[in-house]
């Protein structure tokens, strides 16, 4: 064993739990990977030497792997061009959470475009896959309709948008908030970065005798919407935060301020993930949903954090009434913006009285309005 691996197997164990559990240095854990070996022979032999179970070494040399490859930027190519990015500072250099604002002065052509484009695909791909599927992950979604959209009507009631008025739900899926709203009178335009969601929603309309614009659009631009157009927009069921930096949900956030009219809410609904624990793999199932010809359906998400992001494997489990079973895993991406960080970046798209809601739906609800005249 090299100099450099033994330093590392010293500095590994820092402490013993209770029940007899190591406790491990995270710097030491991720250090393994640039020096250990990666046929499963010699790692099993490593791990031997260094008193660490094999199985868990192979997963640190796969997680430090998965990281570096996440972090990597890929250089331009002999004679590629270099354009000026700057990053605009917030008004602090410390943000609420300790982040640190830089200036990037220089950067590889399209390497940011890239990355969003990537992020983007993602997520359409992943609500394509689920779209069919949706409905299944709620014990009664045509009860979650009818409650959401109670909900969010007496929300919007209070903020006088009254039914008739023109709403539009930016992220809508297959309808979960635009079915609730369109039976309750109010003048809903939908849309959705995912094809597969919008047809299924489509359908959902015919099935239900309702009418409403729906079409493909992303969030981050609102292209298919019109300037000072909207009494209110929906950005519902945890949609924001598949946009994986503040500067995107910040773009996301003016473009919903400019179709909103004066005096128009803005609506969100997100995770409260300033109070969920971050665990790897944090394991999250929902329940099993059996049909009445005795179909079963079963989905578990697995978390896997990376800083303050996470990747998302959602597993889908259909077992026929024969036995057969079918699985799918659908992989996604998420940040996990707080809901302080939030309603400071709606501020500071120009939305005022910016506030959270508890007990309104299942998750926290942001609210802003924009101003009645131009500022």
């Amino acid at each position: 064993m090299s100099e450099g691996m033994e330093e590392l197997a010293r500095r590994l164990v820092v402490d013993h739990k209770r029940d007899g559990r190591v406790v491990y240095d995270e710097q030491a854990k991720a250090n393994w990977s640039p020096c250990a070996p990666r046929p499963e022979r010699l790692v099993s032999r490593l791990a031997r030497e260094c008193g660490v179970n094999a199985n868990q070494l192979g997963r640190w040399i796969r997680e430090s792997a998965e990281r570096r490859q996440r972090a990597l930027v890929v250089p331009p190519e002999r004679g590629a061009a270099l354009v000026p990015v700057t990053m605009e500072a917030p008004s602090s250099t410390v943000g609420a959470e300790g982040r640190c604002a830089c200036r990037l002065d220089w950067a590889p052509a399209v390497s940011l475009t890239a990355a969003r484009q990537r992020s983007a695909q993602m997520s359409s791909d992943f609500y394509d896959r689920l779209a069919p599927f949706y409905h299944l992950l709620y014990g009664d979604w045509d009860a979650a309709v009818r409650t959401q959209g109670e909900a969010l009507a007496r929300l919007l009631h209070m903020r006088g948008v009254e039914p008739g008025e023109p709403v539009l739900d930016a992220a809508c899926g297959i309808g979960t908030q635009a079915l609730g709203l369109l039976a309750r009178g109010y003048a809903v335009d939908a849309s959705d970065l995912s094809p597969g969601a919008v047809a299924r929603l489509r359908q959902e309309l015919d099935a239900r005798g309702l009418r409403a614009s729906v079409r493909v659009d992303d969030l981050r631009t609102l292209q298919g919407t019109a300037d000072c157009s909207c009494a209110a927009v929906l950005v519902c069921d945890n949609s924001l935060p598949h946009l994986l930096t503040d500067a995107e949900i910040l773009q996301a956030l003016r473009n919903a301020h400019r179709v909103l009219r004066p005096g128009g809410w803005l609506v969100l609904s997100v995770r409260d993930y300033g109070a969920i624990e971050r665990r790897s793999p944090d394991v999250r199932p929902y329940g099993l949903h059996l049909d009445r010809d005795g179909t079963r359906f079963l989905a578990v998400q697995v978390w896997e954090w990376d800083r303050d992001c996470y990747d998302l494997r959602m597993y889908l489990t259909t077992e026929q009434p024969d036995g057969r079973c079918t699985t799918q895993v659908l992989t996604s991406r998420y940040y996990a913006v707080t809901t302080d960080r939030l309603q400071e970046l709606m501020s500071e798209a120009g939305l005022f009285e910016v506030q959270r809601l508890d007990n309104v739906l299942f998750q926290p609800v942001l609210v802003g309005r924009r101003a009645e005249t131009p500022a």
